[in-house]
């Protein structure tokens, strides 16, 4: 991997690495990593204040929230319902959608926010995703002869639908692809969980014609758990997993020590709805519990 040999950036001396792109998929995969300083998005300083406790009063005074969604907790995750309802009230603040979750009784939640197309179906994409991103180590026929993986794939989707498959103790996972659900990816359990992740946010992507992409940074302990998992995986290819389908593959062209990081797909990069609802995602943290929409 080359380092940028020339001047100074000024203060802060900003050092940026490029991890090799995977060609895989609709095109090359690329993941830039700043290793110092602030990455040249816009992420937030902090998570500003728990929008959960709002007056909604204040809310529809800028807007109408004239369209109510329901959604469902079951029974036994009812006792972390009040954490679920802010995580939610974050994503719409971060997604830029005007609303406001409330709890409604011990396993319901409201949302209400602007009846149009637009911000029903934005919302009805956020509303509802677990939340959970991993970085994890990809296996390959360098790592397994091709035979070995199919047949482990196959087992774990028996086992995952017999409900005998134990994440804990399993030592391979997989993941589908993004924009291909027959193409399924095996890798290596445990990889680094995304719950380490103190911001991220959205911009455009300079590199392709019309495309985004999605910077976050971690907090001290995520930064040291990547650097042991690139440093342990060198040479490797890794898989960005969101909730058990795969948006990118690199390869780690070595141990990787920053904190802040860029993640941009392929030749044409993400929608602008597709990034701002991961950063969304992202930057509130992984719900604590499984949230079904009612139907209207």
């Amino acid at each position: 991997m080359a380092r940028d040999g020339g001047g100074g950036f000024g203060i802060g001396c900003l050092i940026a690495m490029i991890v090799t792109a995977a060609l895989c998929g609709c095109g090359g995969l690329l993941f830039a990593l700043l290793l110092t300083g602030r990455p040249e998005v816009n992420l937030p300083s902090d998570k500003g204040p728990d929008p959960s406790h709002a007056d909604p009063t204040i809310l529809e005074a800028e807007v109408d929230l004239d369209k109510t969604l329901n959604l469902v907790v079951a029974e036994e995750q009812a006792a972390l319902i009040g954490e679920a309802v802010s995580i939610l009230n974050r994503r719409l603040e971060l997604a830029g959608i005007p609303g406001l979750a409330e709890q409604t009784s011990p396993t319901r939640i409201r949302v209400r926010i602007p009846d149009d197309p637009d911000s029903l179906r934005r919302a009805g994409e956020l509303l509802t995703a677990g939340g959970r991103l991993r970085f994890c180590a990809v296996v390959t026929e360098k790592e397994m002869p091709r035979d070995e993986i199919d047949a482990t794939i196959e087992q774990i989707h028996a086992r995952k639908a017999d409900g005998t498959y134990d994440e804990t103790a399993a030592t391979h996972d997989v993941a589908i692809w993004w924009n291909d659900d027959q193409k399924t990816v095996l890798f290596e359990n445990p990889g680094v969980e995304g719950f380490y992740i103190d911001t991220a946010s959205h911009v455009r992507d300079d590199r392709t014609p019309s495309g985004y992409r999605i910077g976050f940074e971690f907090g001290d302990e995520g930064t040291q758990r990547f650097f042991d998992f690139t440093t342990v995986n060198e040479g490797r290819l890794e898989a960005i997993v969101l909730d058990g389908v795969v948006q990118t593959q690199v390869t780690i062209s070595e141990p990787i020590p920053g904190g802040a990081a860029v993640i941009s797909r392929g030749a044409e990069g993400f929608t602008q709805d597709e990034a701002s609802r991961i950063a969304a995602i992202l930057g509130s943290g992984r719900l604590p519990v499984d949230l079904t929409l009612e139907e209207d």
